[in-house]
Formats: C-alpha cells, sequence, structure tokens
C-alpha cells in the first residue's frame, strides 16, 4: 500500500471571533480527505459558531459544499467532509456572540 500524504493547516490559531468572515482559500489540489477540528475554549453567553465549507476550482468564486453542526459548547469537535473537495477551500463563519478558540484541518490523498 503506498504512503498517505498528510496536511496539517491552522486555519484560525486560537483566539478570538466574532462576526462574519472567511478564512484564507488553501489550496487542496491531490488531496481527498478533509477533516475539521475546532477546540472550543470559550463562549460568550448564548453564543453560538456556525461554519459553511465552501471550494472552488480557482481560488475566486466560492461555492457552498457542506456545513458544520452549530457549536454552541465549549470542548472539541470534529467534522470529516464525505463530499469531494475543489481545487481549493475556505471555511465561512458566523459568530453570534464572541467564540474563543482555534480551528486546525488535516488533509490527506
Amino acid at each position: 500500500m503506498a504512503d498517505r500524504r498528510t496536511s496539517v493547516q491552522t486555519i484560525h490559531a486560537a483566539g478570538t471571533m466574532s462576526g462574519s468572515s472567511n478564512s484564507s482559500g488553501i489550496l487542496v489540489g491531490a488531496f481527498q480527505e478533509l477533516s475539521l477540528y475546532f477546540d472550543t475554549t470559550a463562549l460568550s453567553a448564548g453564543a453560538t459558531l456556525d461554519v459553511v465549507i465552501q471550494d472552488s476550482p480557482d481560488n475566486s468564486e466560492y461555492y457552498a459544499v457542506a456545513s458544520v453542526t452549530q457549536i454552541t459548547a465549549t470542548g472539541n469537535t470534529a467534522h470529516r467532509l464525505s463530499t469531494s473537495i475543489g481545487e481549493y477551500i475556505r471555511l465561512n463563519y458566523t459568530v453570534s456572540g464572541t467564540w474563543t478558540g482555534a480551528i486546525k484541518m488535516v488533509l490527506k490523498t
């Protein structure tokens, strides 16, 4: 069996987020599997984090391909993308209140 290539990317370094924004586009090329890891360390009262996974053929126009179950509590959450992914990928975040934590992505061929 051939060795599988793995790439670990930090999408959001440990810190606080509020409002809506997009991560930078990340070239995923030949990678076929994607896992996201959310390490939520704090939420303001009633806060939520909604994340939409978007892909793109050209790092210009992005299209929604999946969404992550809304995060409403501290702790660790994993999400695995079960659909094929485009050449580039990014995350679209919407935070009601304030979310504190880190997000990492693992890609595998």
